[in-house]
């Protein structure tokens, strides 16, 4: 009995010195925590990375015999912040994502509350789930991981906020730019920085066009990393 109540007391103990990141809400750790019992599924809500919204996503991994197969099936629901009304879902198939990728809210990123806004970035990994105005009409825009990539980064599919709070999928964004880009509010334009090479990346700058609604091109730069 009394080694019984010995090993008791350590489990106790370990659950309790468990600490929760500062950036994630008590709903997201509730979430997290009623993950499903089958493995290759779960989900969690991140209620921390709009000023509207709220985000569920649903990760399911296809049941296959291939041990190298890394592909999941993501559902991301965007949810009335104020009713919990489902607004709009996003169904995304990701060829290739790393097992810790999307399991809970940590690795996400919002330009629009300052959530992980300062983290450092590194091999242009802005997070599984980044929040912001990708076209600067005032309107949270997302991308979702779609590949983890290789030494350039996360591979992101791009959704822009349209009328009712839909999201429509960018294919220009997605199939263009891939990465996501850093934001230059006063020109309005998108620059990526790509590995060309062991010493030199490519910077590619894009804009929007508000009158043609479309994304050009404007520039493709080859420079030597310093």
């Amino acid at each position: 009995m009394k080694k019984m109540s010995f090993i008791l007391c350590l489990i106790c103990s370990a659950c309790s010195s468990k600490q929760t990141s500062p950036d994630v809400t008590n709903q997201e750790v509730m979430a997290t925590a009623s993950i499903s019992t089958n493995t290759n599924e779960h989900h969690f809500i991140c209620d921390s990375l709009s000023q509207s919204f709220d985000f569920e996503v649903q990760i399911k991994q296809p049941l296959t015999d291939d041990p190298d197969d890394q592909s999941k099936e993501i559902t991301l629901k965007i949810l009335d912040k104020t009713s919990h009304k489902i607004l709009d879902s996003i169904q995304l198939h990701a060829q290739y994502l790393f097992s810790e990728v999307l399991t809970d809210c940590s690795n996400t990123r919002s330009y629009s509350t300052g959530k992980n806004a300062k983290k450092e970035i590194e091999d242009n990994d802005y997070g599984d789930l980044v929040i912001g105005d990708l076209n600067f009409d005032q309107k949270e825009d997302i991308a979702l991981i779609k590949d983890s990539g290789g030494n350039g980064g996360p591979i992101y599919a791009f959704y822009l906020q349209g009328v009712n709070h839909h999201f429509v999928y960018d294919n220009f964004l997605t199939d263009s730019v891939g990465t996501y880009p850093t934001l230059d509010i006063k020109t309005k334009t998108l620059t990526t920085d790509i590995h060309a090479s062991a010493m030199s990346f490519m910077e590619n700058i894009f804009q929007y066009d508000n009158q043609s609604k479309a994304w050009k091109r404007l520039s493709s730069i080859e420079k030597k990393v310093d």
